[in-house]
């Protein structure tokens, strides 16, 4: 074969070839040895969800879950080392061999990855209070890495320049060093290492949204949450893909999607007669975190759980979400502690943070139980009703176009609410904490946030069908 021929034809499977490796590499091992802290794994998930937000507007949803699956996640690397690698192609000389175009699009890739790091960790430092995880030293190192990964591919180059056979020897040492990462990873700490908690304590904030509450733990508004972000992990919670509250939190206390727990939305239609019946525990097809602990003999309170009427048997106390409805049976579970929840202080039919917060706390004091569960649903309601006057006080012309001409005295007066709603309940976080046994495990969790509607209209073609008779 004519060798321009030969070259034409392979520069650009060499190419790929390279940068696919590097893609595949940096896929399946998210902690280069370059790397040595942890925040190269949190920016190689932020640099993935920059890329699955651009690709969400084009791809369809059974393609965007396919890419959300673990070979998805490789094959989106993958090609995104593809991409750069051709980028790094677009500078370099025409008319090299395909071994040289291969190293360079393995240098390439590489450089241009550190670089797209680089963007996303600005892109956390623009939007992230404080340094948690993405802190100016680990900024630092991932500059250096990206300095010495275009160091790297210089070195590489000029030897493949000088001499072939020195080349292959650095690039096989260069992949020798990246598999043996992989093969020789460090054996995590033996189980009797790691004490359990005394108490596992999970609070449910319903549309809990970090665009109101990164402001404000710039600011130091939010002390009790930004003590557990500093003290532990954090981050953001991809949500069903029917964002309806009871859908979800069903979801979050049983561990399987609707079509499996059996809460389809805010309403069930009993088979019998046809009716549409609000959702209740009688609906829900699986067990729940409080059935499994109570299997394992684990006491457990549970307070206001969207859903969760009738009251559920428990190793400890079960206060369902109807507890303000009066004259309803089973609203608590003991019965007998009916009397000693409602001496805790008025019960409205929703009951309000303060009330659910003077159960949890009794409840925590009172029993020590293993696991206990408080849901919270004032900041959906708050922001529904306020989100207007919040996002027309923080400037947004999207608020402005979708309500009209708010007048400037109501955005004074009611653009703060939902500040004022998130303040609270951090406060109230900080006092269910403290409640709490020493050593405890604390998780708080959302369903969905919160925002002003922009952009293309979606349709649910369940509620479409249903609508129509035909589901």
């Amino acid at each position: 074969m004519d060798p321009k021929i030969r070259q034409t034809r392979f520069t650009l499977p060499a190419t790929l070839l390279g940068g696919g490796l590097v893609g595949l590499l940096i896929a399946v091992f998210p902690y280069w040895p370059f790397w040595q802290f942890g925040e190269f794994g949190h920016l190689r998930a932020y640099l993935l969800e920059m890329v699955y937000k651009v690709l969400c507007q084009v791809l369809p949803i059974p393609a965007m879950r396919a890419i959300h699956s673990p070979a998805g996640v490789i094959l989106a690397f993958v090609l995104m080392g593809m991409a750069l690698a051709l980028a790094a192609a677009l500078f370099a000389k025409k008319g090299r061999s395909p071994f040289r175009v291969f190293v360079i699009s393995i240098a390439g890739a590489v450089s241009l990855f550190s670089l797209a790091f680089l963007v996303a960790w600005g892109k956390t430092l623009f939007f992230y209070p404080f340094k948690t995880i993405f802190s100016l030293w680990g900024a630092l190192w991932l500059a250096a890495s990206a300095v010495l990964s275009a160091f790297l591919g210089l070195l590489i180059y000029f030897l493949l320049k000088l001499n072939r056979a020195v080349s292959l020897i650095v690039l096989g040492l260069v992949v020798l060093a990246a598999v043996s990462s992989l093969v020789l990873r460090p054996s995590p700490p033996p189980a009797a290492a790691t004490e359990p908690p005394r108490q596992v304590l999970v609070i449910g904030l319903d549309a809990a949204n970090w665009e109101v509450m990164m402001p404000l733990l710039r600011q130091g508004r939010l002390p009790n949450i930004r003590r557990l972000m500093e003290e532990g992990t954090w981050g953001d919670l991809r949500s069903t893909l029917k964002i309806d509250s009871p859908v979800i939190w069903t979801s979050i206390a049983t561990g399987v999607r609707q079509a499996k727990h059996g809460i389809q939305g805010f309403a069930v239609r009993r088979k019998d007669t046809g009716e549409m019946v609000p959702i209740s525990v009688s609906f829900r097809k699986v067990d729940a975190l409080w059935d499994i602990a109570g299997r394992n003999r684990k006491k457990t309170d549970v307070v206001t759980w969207y859903g969760s009427w009738p009251a559920e048997e428990v190793r400890g106390c079960f206060v369902s979400t109807r507890i303000g409805f009066k004259g309803l049976g089973m609203r608590v579970y003991p019965v007998e502690r009916l009397e000693e929840i409602e001496a805790l202080g008025p019960l409205s039919a929703l009951p309000n943070a303060p009330a659910i917060a003077r159960i949890g706390l009794h409840l925590l004091q009172k029993d020590a139980p293993d696991l206990a569960l408080f849901y919270f649903p004032h900041l959906d309601g708050k922001q529904h009703t306020f989100w207007k006057y919040y996002a027309a006080r923080q400037g947004s012309w999207v608020a402005r176009l979708m309500s009209g001409r708010i007048p400037p005295e109501k955005v004074v007066e009611l653009g703060g609410r939902i500040e004022e709603e998130y303040i609270r309940m951090d406060g109230i976080v900080g006092d269910l904490v403290g409640a709490a046994l020493d050593k405890a495990a604390v998780f708080i969790v959302s369903d969905h946030g919160m925002g002003t509607a922009r952009g293309s209209v979606i349709f649910s073609l369940p509620v479409l069908l249903e609508k129509m008779g035909l589901m």
